[in-house]
């Protein structure tokens, strides 16, 4: 020992190694410490589990919110992101211009004309043709966009847009029943982006407020004219599909009635 009971050179180096070996030990011997004498960094094993980007870009897809959490800010997303997604969201939604738009429920009146047009369009439609209601997804715009109709009719064998078979690409005849939080959209952004759906012949906007029916028809040069029904005994004429209907049969036990 030096003067002062200080240690030399060589016993501060001993007790240096000796306090950072224990610190190693205690490492190893703690809960989840690195076993394998490899600490600083991961191991293989670390590295594969945090690589998990894939050529779809589907590995940068946000996760689903928790349920009764707010809602996420997702930003916008590619189509395949979307479907992702929404195949296992339990509420649904459509995408325009890569933003996800949640889907309110409908009022009782938007579901009662809805169901209406629905059910007579099935005893009515010839053969070949079959109507859906608000469960199926449609591919619109140019084909990066999604929506769920109120209500349409698809005419011979439907086109799908993958092994899923959950959104078809081929609707004839489309009907949305405008409600005061969807009008705008309706008219705009959805309606145009039906209109470049080709197999699609006509896109018929239902008010609920009063009996009102607008349809918008594809001419023979891809020109859309616009026919306006306003009376309870004014037929709709669908051409494309071969049959009509009555705004009495579209507005028929809505509660309260529109006035005529």
């Amino acid at each position: 020992m030096g003067p002062g009971g200080g240690g030399g050179p060589n016993d501060t180096a001993g007790q240096l190694q000796a306090v950072q070996e224990l610190l190693r030990r205690r490492r190893e011997e703690a809960p989840g410490g690195n076993h394998n004498g490899d600490s600083g960094r991961g191991g293989e094993a670390g590295d594969e589990e945090h690589s998990s980007s894939t050529a779809s870009g589907e590995a940068d897809m946000p996760t689903l919110d928790t349920p009764g959490a707010p809602p996420r800010p997702y930003g916008r997303l590619t189509p395949r992101q979307y479907l992702v997604r929404e195949r296992a969201a339990e509420q649904r939604s459509e995408f325009f211009d890569g933003e996800i738009v949640a889907m309110a429920g409908a009022s009782p009146r938007h579901a009662a004309i809805a169901q209406n047009i629905g059910s007579h369009l099935y005893f009515r439609l010839p053969g070949g043709c079959r109507v859906y209601q608000s469960d199926v997804k449609v591919q619109v715009g140019t084909g990066g966009e999604y929506a769920y109709p109120d209500v349409f009719v698809l005419c011979g064998e439907p086109r799908y847009l993958d092994r899923t078979h959950d959104v078809v690409t081929n609707p004839a005849v489309v009907f949305e029943v405008l409600s005061p939080g969807t009008e705008v959209r309706d008219r705009t952004v959805k309606a145009a982006a039906y209109r470049q759906v080709p197999s699609l012949a006509a896109y018929v906007l239902v008010s609920q407020k009063e009996p009102r029916v607008e349809m918008y028809a594809r001419g023979p040069e891809g020109a859309w004219d616009c026919t306006i029904y306003q009376r309870l005994g004014d037929l709709v004429r669908l051409d494309a599909i071969g049959c009509d209907l009555s705004l009495a049969e579209i507005y028929r036990n809505v509660n309260p009635a529109p006035e005529a």
